[in-house]
């Protein structure tokens, strides 16, 4: 019985210090850390939302100017181009359209476990704790960013 308690308190421990250390919650980034990671990169860019149609998430590969143009790519050849911006507070916000103001714009904040993949949620209804946030649901999700690279790779 002494060999599991003490085997239980040690896994605690390791827990304890696991969490400690931000590998359980997601960290917000800085409004100077958004601009950072997205100034003169290409990406790779899931959606949040399934596609009715196919049932998958759709994938598309951007670049972010400096000049806060975003150039999408998506699967099959289509371009677009967005703007992006990075507000006050930190969030990321993509246009939807550069052509037509009316269309709007999405934003959210950008948060990270620290595997290198972000993700973008709508800032209502998070759980913030300090600068992390806890309690996420994919449901949620309105982008995941991965595999950045310096400079236009499209």
């Amino acid at each position: 019985m002494k060999k599991y308690f003490s085997m239980l308190l040690m896994f605690c421990s390791v827990l304890s210090l696991t969490l400690d250390n931000g590998y359980a919650a997601e960290v917000i980034l800085k409004p100077s850390q958004v601009s950072k990671l997205f100034l003169d990169k290409t990406m790779t860019i899931t959606s949040g939302r399934v596609e009715k149609k196919t049932g998958k998430h759709r994938v598309f590969k951007a670049y972010a100017s400096d000049m806060g143009g975003l150039r999408v790519v998506y699967q099959g050849g289509a371009t677009e181009t967005r703007s992006w911006s990075v507000t006050e507070k930190g969030d990321l916000c993509i246009s939807r359209s550069t052509m037509s103001r009316a269309a709007g714009a999405t934003c959210g904040v950008l948060v990270s476990d620290g595997s290198g993949v972000y993700r973008m949620y709508p800032g209502k209804g998070l759980v913030v704790r300090g600068d992390r946030i806890a309690g996420t649901s994919q449901s949620k999700l309105l982008l995941t960013f991965s595999s950045f690279q310096q400079g236009n790779k499209l």
